[in-house]
């Protein structure tokens, strides 16, 4: 229900909401195999002489309501309010239903009769503060059970289904929520060959949903919860010019620049170990005042090589694990925070020139990792045992031997004692899409009776620089994965 008004220099608008939808998945599979006559088979299931009966089934529903209203005074001053309320069948009875309000606020500075500054031609500034959730998947608050063939009772016997609990409930689970703040400012300059937006963010998650692990004893690997509190907070910039504007020839750029930073601030305030200190949860990688993509390890530097002061457990060609308590042995407790999974921040720039009817763009992409950032595991080895008696790898595996001694990834002839993961750094440049286009002028086109033909050829993904040893930095594929496809194309496209 929509309604909006103007009153002289007032104008308002608003919206009222109201939704529901359920989901429901239902599965019926009967199989037969083993027909004495197949023509009866189709429709005869019975005769089979094994059968099989299949099915499944599951429901879900939401409902939610939302009021907003906008107001405008005088073109230049702007405020925004909004209350949404919904509700989700997947958490637990008392916590199906959360409310998230937000309000916007904006002044348009340029259109302000003080505002006399000639370069500026559109100046606006913004804020904004809400709340918004983030629902779980559906029964992630019972208690589920599972059904397989469990037993056989005797010779010939039958089997048996049996039911086991398979994931444990929890009866408190409720609605992650994330509370934030945005400011911003819109502008264009200079006759408008500048464009572009700077903002700035920050949040705090609550109530996180999480699959916490739990011992094996319990019987169970996890169970779905709420945990903790999250701060989070970003840069955010882009910007569009106009280089030059000619009759001939046009250039515009076109960058976004972005950064953005996590940090746990609880998790469950204990303190089991009685240090004061809230207890992180190293099972689940999580770590007070870490970001939530920690990286966990060991520190490796380098690899063993003959000759070298090799301690008990590790051989040459093994990963060179660093002592980091100096008690003189290898152990859990020398394993440390090495870096985080999250860039630094991310970049993108497109160029695009245009002379007569030649067009030429190219855009190039790049994710950072700045200091000990944007990490992922690449640490291939090999052990030559028994069962692995011959090595036989391409030749992309830079793998150690005594006249390889410089190698990246480990090989050994005997396991080592303990096996650490080793982190790179996927940080890259790509120039990632070039497309080169000709536009037929009206004098040809109209003698063949169309009024466009366009010649056009490109490329994808044609280089990369990085660090990072592996097919694709930004997917974290090592070797044993694929590569980024490089791609060219050439067509012609024709209007009527």
């Amino acid at each position: 229900l929509a309604y909006n008004a103007t009153f002289g220099e007032h104008h308002i608008d608003a919206t009222l909401l109201y939704g529901a939808s359920e989901r429901k998945y239902d599965y019926t599979k009967a199989l037969g195999q083993g027909f004495t006559r197949m023509t009866l088979g189709y429709n005869s299931l019975e005769q089979a002489t094994t059968r099989y009966v299949y099915s499944d089934a599951w429901r879900e529903a939401l409902c939610y309501q939302m009021a907003r209203v906008s107001y405008r005074l005088m073109d230049r001053y702007l405020i925004t309010g909004t209350v949404r309320r919904d509700g989700f069948s997947g958490f637990a009875a008392n916590n199906k239903y959360a409310t998230f309000p937000s309000i916007a606020l904006g002044w348009i500075i340029s259109e302000e009769s003080f505002f006399k500054i000639p370069w500026i031609d559109y100046l606006k500034l913004r804020g904004g503060y809400g709340i918004s959730g983030n629902q779980t998947s559906r029964y992630k608050s019972l208690s589920t059970v599972a059904s397989e063939i469990r037993y056989i009772f005797g010779d010939g016997g039958k089997p048996v289904i049996g039911q086991e609990v398979s994931a444990l409930g929890n009866n408190n689970l409720k609605w992650e929520k994330t509370a934030g703040i945005n400011l911003g400012l819109d502008f264009t300059i200079l006759g408008q060959r500048l464009t572009g937006s700077v903002e700035y963010y920050s949040t705090t998650t609550k109530d996180l949903l999480y699959d916490v692990a739990l011992p094996d004893i319990t019987g169970f690997s996890k169970i779905a919860s709420n945990l903790g509190k999250i701060k989070n907070k970003g840069f955010e910039f882009i910007l569009t010019s106009k280089n030059i504007q000619t009759s001939d020839f046009k250039w515009t750029t076109s960058l976004n620049f972005s950064t953005n930073s996590n940090k746990i601030v609880t998790l469950t305030g204990e303190d089991n170990d009685g240090d004061g200190i809230e207890d992180d949860n190293i099972s689940s990688n999580l770590f007070i005042g870490q970001p939530i993509s920690a990286v966990y390890g060991y520190v490796v530097d380098g690899i063993y090589q003959l000759g070298d002061d090799i301690p008990a457990g590790f051989h040459p060609g093994n990963y060179r694990i660093v002592d980091m308590t100096g008690e003189g042995e290898i152990t859990p407790e020398d394993r440390v925070i090495l870096g985080k999974g999250d860039p630094a921040y991310r970049f993108g720039i497109m160029n695009t020139l245009e002379y007569k009817n030649f067009t030429l763009s190219f855009f190039i992409n790049s994710v950072q990792g700045g200091k000990d950032g944007y990490l992922a595991a690449n640490s291939s080895s090999l052990v030559r045992d028994q069962n692995n008696l011959r090595w036989n790898r391409i030749s992309a595996w830079d793998y150690w031997s005594p006249r390889n001694p410089d190698a990246v990834y480990a090989r050994s002839i005997s396991t080592p004692k303990i096996t650490p993961t080793v982190y790179e750094d996927r940080s890259f440049v790509r120039l990632q899409d070039v497309s080169l286009s000709y536009a037929f002028p009206k004098s040809v086109t109209n003698k063949v009776g169309l009024s466009e033909i366009d010649l056009f050829f490109s490329g994808k993904n044609l280089l990369t620089f990085t660090k990072w040893h592996g097919w694709d930095p930004e997917a974290g594929s090592t070797y044993s994965g694929r590569p980024v496809m490089r791609s060219f194309s050439f067509g012609v496209s024709l209007t009527y």
